[in-house]
């Protein structure tokens, strides 16, 4: 069983203490847990809702992050199909363009990281105090969406690169 502590100016309202109390002496449940179970479905509800908004999301970024590299793949077909003739092997290929792609993020990664730090001091001149992030989760994140951008980029490549040396060059 769980033990129930109390004491009088815990709770605002004076019915709403003596029923917690009366509840305690008679031996009944505690009649907050059935409020607290109502809370937490609503919580987990709002839970899965909010994991659903974020997994759609997620999907919808990599379908557009596919598109976005496949055009820039496009456009520079001719330049990746001349590399395949002059006999550079496509592993090399993908790991050329892999590259490029990790540095893009990189200097993204330190363009948001600039910019929250203005941000921050901005936020400390005009409110007079000071907020960090959580050091781990925000890492973590980071560290997640980097992940998830570098397998897209790499599926993006891949894909692109099952094409024939003449289909690049000359379509």
């Amino acid at each position: 069983g769980f033990i129930v502590a109390s004491y009088p100016n815990l709770l605002r309202s004076d019915a709403v203490y003596r029923a917690l109390c009366a509840s305690m002496r008679d031996g009944k449940p505690n009649f907050f847990y059935s409020e607290i179970g109502g809370i937490q479905k609503a919580i987990d509800s709002l839970t899965r809702a909010f994991v659903f908004v974020l997994a759609t999301g997620l999907l919808i970024s990599c379908i557009f992050l596919v598109t976005m590299i496949s055009c820039d793949l496009f456009y520079r077909k001719k330049e990746i199909g001349y590399l395949q003739i002059f006999g550079i092997p496509k592993s090399r290929i993908l790991a050329y363009l892999s590259w490029e792609y990790l540095l893009k993020l990189l200097l993204s990664l330190a363009v948001a990281g600039v910019l929250y730090a203005v941000a921050i001091l901005g936020y400390r001149c005009f409110a007079g105090s000071f907020v960090l992030c959580q050091v781990p989760f925000s890492l973590g994140t980071i560290t997640a969406m980097a992940a998830v951008y570098m397998a897209t980029v790499l599926v993006a490549i891949r894909c692109f690169l099952k094409k024939s040396v003449f289909d690049l060059i000359y379509a």
